[in-house]
């Protein structure tokens, strides 16, 4: 198992990211960047163990940018931890479910200086095209856990409707829906990440293609 930049995190900041973690280990905060820093954070390294589960890939995507992006106001991505363990990441599967796990600060009203009522999550998967879902923010009062638990109804909704629409994956069929990729049991959501404006787009990781083709 890789081990992350510290054995224990006693505490996490305000943006999800363990206390006393080498930040060096995430990148630089996506509201540090200057206006050239979409490729930047395009070919911003991930490291399973620290930027989600071990053993998993980040799913390859295309940063979603409607041209309109005021790069200063971003906010700070919106991370999750299961409570008690140091790697990002929360399995679909443990979040759809009468008794979901435990999530670290799941009562922390994440959107609350969001002023939208409803913001637009982007979902995109390598093969298949980009997904808009709206999602309430309860105006501002929504929590860790209730925004958890709509965005793995979006993406469990999403699954449905791009295996029913392109039932194959033509471009990239190693990342092919409910082929090889049980969606329930493989895909995790790590963060949710602002893209400007009303936009923000879902962290997806999957399994490593040699845990799932051997």
């Amino acid at each position: 198992m890789a081990s992350p930049s510290v054995s224990f995190y006693p505490a996490f900041g305000a943006a999800g990211v363990p206390l006393g973690t080498q930040l060096s280990s995430y990148g630089p905060p996506p509201h540090a960047y200057h206006p050239t820093r979409a490729l930047r954070v395009s070919r911003r390294h991930y490291t399973p163990g620290v930027d989600g589960p071990t053993n998993h890939i980040r799913v390859p995507q295309l940063l979603h940018d409607d041209g309109n992006i005021d790069y200063a106001s971003l906010r700070d991505p919106i991370r999750f931890f299961r409570e008690g363990f140091p790697e990002p990441g929360l399995k679909l599967e443990d979040i759809d479910r009468s008794d979901p796990v435990l999530l670290f600060n799941h009562a922390d009203r994440v959107l609350s200086s969001v002023p939208e009522k409803a913001i637009n999550v982007w979902i995109k998967w390598p093969g298949y095209p980009a997904r808009r879902k709206r999602v309430s923010t309860l105006s501002g009062s929504i929590t860790r856990e209730a925004l958890l638990s709509s965005l793995c109804k979006a993406v469990l909704e999403w699954t449905v409707e791009v295996f029913r629409d392109h039932p194959i994956n033509q471009t990239h069929p190693e990342f092919a829906i409910v082929g090889r990729i049980r969606p329930r049991s493989m895909i995790f959501i790590t963060e949710l990440v602002h893209r400007g404006s009303s936009n923000w787009q879902v962290e997806l990781w999957m399994p490593h293609h040699s845990l799932i083709f051997g």
